[in-house]
């Protein structure tokens, strides 16, 4: 060993604990949605062309100009309905120029108290359709406050129960930049119960596939942000997207699959509602076809794996574990390192699903070929795997990982020229510790694996590491395991239990028993709409609103 050994202060530290082996989102290098890509998908501009059942109104095109616009603030509510349904509709299409629309000109013009006004022109609903999509136009950019603040948000959530399909699609497209602001902006709207109990309504009743897909698009909304929604006041909307990642639109699946991946980030009682309406066998066949709507529904699952032993055993049962396999040789980057993630959450769990992963052989292997292999981000999430299925792990598993080459991949992980950061090191030194001290216990003679392996020589090498906390662990490791010498030896085979045979690393209890599983994950829940005589029909209603026949989901 080197010769300043003596010289530091000797504070050996337990392995890995129960809490950091299971890992929450909190963890940003297991983010798969890009920043700047998150930022795009939060709002959306109405570029599209002016439906053709609200067509064009008689008379002159109106004023062009911007210069206008303050003669148009004048006489827009004042006018002729004709001709204020021509001005509405200049005010959306400067609004909807691809390039820097004139939304600061339109609020000097005092015109988003004006069109927010004309929502409430109800026997006016084209007219009604251009003001909402101007004010969907404004919220998509950085002004959405001065909508909300000119009072838009309830007359948007009490339209989207107007008889016209496009008016209710316009105003919940709206509702949905909005709530894309940001935490606040979701959290005033969701305080209006009937902003959620609307939303659901087109959805369970949309009048095309447009209005569905929208519809889902806002309520992804809805759910997302830290600190998130109370749980209470989005529980509704959970068996409708249960129902929604089943629908034959990928874009609709997607946006529901991102809505259940926002409500299950966090406590045990978020995942456990998610869990509770059926939706892994689902998930479970989303990530099989690996198509667009994979990354959600991965996120979604790696979510309910990281909960409690129940969820996850829910997640076993629907059968996560090959479906992660094959996303193991996905194209993309961030799919293998997702799935990396969620593998090490259910190699941190009991000895029956470390045995249920191990029982997967070639899915262990592949996970350690990526540690050698890949790109460094994923290298990061699949050393966890091994090190969770040594620490969480009995003799019997530990043997397993060592004949798959689990001593190797490790060893690969300490060399010091590359690209390992210092939580990597320590983990897979924490894994190499457990392996050492299980073959001590039971006389496998994996230390001359270890050496055989170069492992000897990249355990000096890590010597003179900068961080205390590696330096401390490879002299415990060389000393105790590899005969090393060292004067210091008050922690030799602290991890070997009294009977020899068992060991643990902090919380993490290391015993091969049998785990009853009585979660009893079988059919999903009966996730049918059925909205015959529907109470929400008799919802207070001020507009005098009702439903137009639509398109059942």
């Amino acid at each position: 060993m080197s010769s300043n050994g003596n010289t530091r202060v000797r504070s050996m530290k337990k392995g890995i604990t129960a809490e950091e082996a299971r890992r929450k989102r909190e963890d940003r290098s297991v983010s798969i949605r890009k920043n700047k890509r998150k930022q795009h998908l939060l709002k959306r501009r109405n570029m599209s062309a002016t439906p053709k059942s609200v067509g064009t109104a008689p008379g002159p095109a109106g004023p062009t100009s911007i210069g206008d616009l303050p003669a148009i603030a004048r006489v827009i509510l004042t006018c002729t309905p004709e001709k204020r349904f021509q001005l509405t509709q200049t005010i959306r299409k400067f609004l909807s120029k691809e390039e820097e629309p004139p939304v600061q000109p339109i609020i000097n013009a005092g015109l988003v108290p004006r069109l927010v006004q004309l929502l409430k022109f109800i026997k006016e609903p084209k007219t009604q359709f251009e003001a909402a999509w101007a004010l969907t136009n404004i919220a998509s950019t950085e002004y959405t406050r001065v909508i909300v603040e000119s009072g838009a948000s309830d007359y948007l959530i009490k339209l989207m129960k107007s008889n016209s399909a496009e008016v209710r699609e316009q105003c919940l497209w709206c509702l949905g930049n909005v709530a894309g602001d940001g935490t606040n902006m979701r959290d005033m709207l969701l305080n209006n119960p009937d902003a959620i109990r609307n939303l659901l309504l087109n959805i369970t009743r949309a009048a095309n596939v447009s209005m569905l897909k929208n519809a889902t698009w806002t309520l992804s909304n809805f759910c997302r942000g830290k600190p998130q929604p109370e749980l209470s006041k989005i529980k509704a909307a959970l068996p409708i997207l249960a129902k929604l990642i089943t629908h034959s639109n990928q874009e609709v699946v997607g946006d529901a699959c991102w809505a259940l991946s926002y409500i299950s980030d966090g406590a045990d009682d978020r995942i456990q509602s998610v869990v509770d309406v059926g939706v892994m066998p689902t998930l479970v066949s989303l990530l099989r076809r690996a198509g667009s709507s994979v990354t959600p529904a991965l996120r979604t699952a790696g979510n309910i794996v990281s909960g409690n032993e129940r969820q996850t055993q829910a997640a076993i049962d629907a059968g996560i574990i090959p479906a992660l396999g094959t996303l193991l040789d996905h194209g993309k980057q961030n799919i293998r390192k997702e799935a990396c993630w969620t593998l090490s959450n259910i190699a941190a769990g009991t000895p029956a699903q470390v045995a249920s992963l191990l029982g997967c052989p070639s899915i262990v292997q592949k996970v350690m070929q990526l540690l050698g292999s890949d790109n460094f981000q994923v290298q990061k999430e699949a050393v966890w795997v091994i090190a969770n299925l040594c620490t969480a792990g009995c003799a019997v598993h530990i043997d397993k990982v060592v004949q798959l080459g689990g001593i190797g991949a490790l060893v690969r992980v300490l060399d010091m020229n590359g690209e390992n950061d210092v939580k990597v090191i320590n983990v897979a030194l924490d894994a190499l510790k457990s392996i050492l001290a299980s073959s001590q216990a039971t006389g496998r003679g994996y230390e001359q694996q270890v050496e055989d392996l170069e492992g000897l020589d990249y355990l000096e090498a890590l010597q003179s590491h900068e961080n205390e906390e590696i330096y401390q662990k490879v002299v415990h490791i060389i000393t105790t395991y590899l005969d090393g010498e060292d004067d210091d030896n008050e922690n030799e085979n602290e991890n070997v239990a009294p009977d020899g045979q068992s060991f643990s690393f902090g919380a993490v209890t290391n015993k091969c028993t049998k785990v009853n599983d009585d979660f009893g994950f079988g059919s999903s829940a009966n996730n049918d709409f059925g909205f015959g005589g529907s109470s929400e029909n008799t919802m207070d209603n001020d507009f005098g609103f009702g439903f137009d026949s639509g398109v059942q989901v």
